[in-house]
């Protein structure tokens, strides 16, 4: 819309790429006068989360990929990715911090604590480019901590004797806190 003083309103989001708009004046004795101008329409851009990301509780952290982003007119770099608004976002004791961006792939370091909520957290990553932004469903599966192993071989030992008991394979636990 222009008002009555050539002030030039758009409202809503300009469609993406380069539009003209010629907007002409007439004055009281029918002279006109054209004007032109360029409006260039920013696209969003757009996110696609990963699928099928499992943490188990307790385990030790993981930086996998969690989503891709582009956009046609802003550089790859200068995306900006959040977890549920926030750099650093928790859900059932499932944590998504150090979200990186790296030429579009998006990872992040992704913990499930010892008391995480068996089954799936859920985020909401969001693609800015600092006019638009978009958003994708980030699904993490919680499956159960598994206990650790230790491995030994039956000895026998006579009456009053010894033996050395010694395991056959080197003790496993999940997650670096884990004492055996």
């Amino acid at each position: 819309t222009v008002n009555s003083s050539g002030v030039v309103s758009i409202s809503g989001a300009a469609p993406a790429g380069t539009h003209t708009i010629t907007i002409r004046a007439t004055d009281n004795c029918g002279q006109t006068t054209d004007a032109t101008i360029a409006l260039t329409g920013n696209a969003p851009p757009t996110i696609v989360a990963e699928t099928g990301l499992t943490r188990q509780r307790g385990s030790l952290i993981s930086n996998p990929t969690i989503a891709t982003v582009s956009d046609a007119n802003t550089p790859l770099s200068g995306l900006t990715v959040t977890g549920n608004g926030l750099a650093t976002a928790t859900i059932g004791g499932v944590t998504v911090s150090n979200i990186t961006n790296t030429a579009g792939t998006i990872t992040a370091s992704i913990v499930a604590d010892c008391a995480a909520t068996i089954g799936t957290a859920t985020f909401t990553l969001q693609v800015s480019d600092g006019m638009a932004s978009a958003s994708a469903t980030l699904n993490v599966a919680v499956t159960a901590n598994t206990g650790p192993t230790q491995h030994y071989s039956a000895v026998t030992v006579t009456a009053g004797g010894t033996a050395p008991i010694r395991p056959t394979a080197p003790p496993s636990a999940n997650g670096p806190e884990s004492k055996i």
